[in-house]
């Protein structure tokens, strides 16, 4: 995937993926990402923009080389996408992506939301809003190493909350939800 996209092995993808609207923080992550100016660093959004941000989120991608736009891909190619990131991003609202992004051992910068902290305890990151993106991008300037434990932790942490077998036994065990 990265080679059809150009882009070099050892520099950080970064991904972005969905219906986007104002409350999924993309302008909010255009705008940090574009801040951070680091050359090897690559954003790469995929899906569709809703009519009330998308001029001003092209805007910010034609003004950044680093950022490209892949519109809306299948299934395949943004399975493809999520496991050739380095980082997946959704600082706004949910988004079942993060579980997949997850399943390929891709750390993850979500929100905090119910449906994500006992997912994301050492996979990635947890923010309270988008305001904090600038500072999960200095960390990760400062210590680009980080992503190759966080990645170790987010698939571990998939294997172990979210392969079906797993659920199964937990079900079995009495463990979740255990019927009357």
């Amino acid at each position: 995937f990265r080679h059809s996209q150009g882009i070099p092995e050892d520099d950080l993808v970064f991904l972005h993926t969905g219906k986007m609207k104002a409350e999924k923080e993309t302008l909010s992550l255009l705008r940090a990402f574009s801040e951070s100016h680091n050359e090897r660093w690559r954003l790469l959004i995929t899906g569709s923009f809703s009519d009330e941000i998308e001029v001003q989120a092209r805007k910010l991608i034609a003004a950044d080389p680093r950022i490209t736009y892949l519109g809306f891909v299948n299934g395949d190619d943004l399975i493809r996408a999520l496991c050739a990131a380095d980082l997946y991003l959704q600082p706004g609202t949910a988004s079942q992506t993060a579980q997949t992004a997850l399943c390929c051992g891709t750390p993850v910068v979500v929100r905090k939301l119910d449906i994500y902290r006992d997912l994301v305890t050492a996979g990635g990151f947890l923010l309270n809003d988008a305001d904090e993106l600038p500072a999960v991008f200095e960390s990760i300037e400062a210590f680009p190493e980080q992503l190759e434990s966080i990645s170790h932790e987010a698939f571990g942490l998939a294997r172990s909350r979210l392969d079906s077998r797993a659920l199964f036994r937990r079900l079995q065990g009495g463990e979740v939800g255990s019927a009357p």
